[in-house]
């Protein structure tokens, strides 16, 4: 008998347990099997993620935030239930108004409604690039506007200040890679390279009689 595989082993619990098969789930953990790995679990993944770990690291790194083999807030959605796509945002801007001088319990309070249309926003890029921008929104990158806490503010940040960033920062990244891989190309063929002198001498060796 052949050794059940993976998916067959899914289906054969699902059914079981007579719990829906979400196949997009299976096909989002397959394509980030190192960042799965790492973190099994929302709660894990929410440790790592979260503004005391991952705030300052990302923020000396944005190519890194950019560029990392991880989940966008959709997949992370996807992955552990698309309730924690507002739950890590909240999170994500819960310290932000820890961190302002705004102990308004009406602005507190509307925190949740606003993860929730946030989340619409933010759901197509990667968790690395919005744990960046709340990084940056702390530091007080967009003048300051931290310190009143406005989610108004912090919408509109997003939107009209950090993705255009983003998307500079990014074009940056990639024209420093083709360049640095132009100027490897350029070594290598500069190395294979050979003189005209010595062209035209393999030339007439080549033409000369072999017996």
């Amino acid at each position: 008998m052949n050794k059940p595989t993976e998916i067959t082993t899914l289906i054969e619990k699902h059914l079981q347990t007579k719990q829906p098969l979400d196949n997009t789930k299976i096909l989002v953990e397959r394509r980030y099997p190192a960042f799965v790995k790492i973190n099994p679990s929302y709660s894990e993944f929410e440790i790592k993620y979260s503004p005391i770990n991952c705030w300052n690291a990302i923020a000396m790194n944005p190519q890194k935030a950019y560029e990392a083999e991880v989940p966008s807030l959709f997949n992370i959605g996807k992955i552990y239930g698309e309730a924690n796509m507002s739950s890590w945002i909240n999170q994500q801007v819960t310290a932000l108004f820890g961190s302002s001088n705004s102990r308004d319990v009406n602005i507190a309070n509307s925190i949740s409604l606003f993860c929730d249309t946030f989340v619409a926003d933010a759901m197509n890029y990667k968790v690395t690039e919005i744990a960046l921008f709340f990084a940056r929104y702390k530091a007080g990158r967009y003048d300051n506007s931290y310190s009143s806490f406005d989610t108004k503010r912090i919408g509109n940040a997003f939107r009209f200040e950090f993705l255009p960033e983003r998307r500079r920062e990014i074009d940056q990244y990639v024209h420093e890679r083709e360049a640095k891989e132009r100027e490897a190309e350029y070594e290598r063929r500069t190395k294979n390279a050979i003189s005209y002198e010595e062209y035209l001498k393999r030339k007439e060796q080549s033409q000369l009689p072999t017996s």
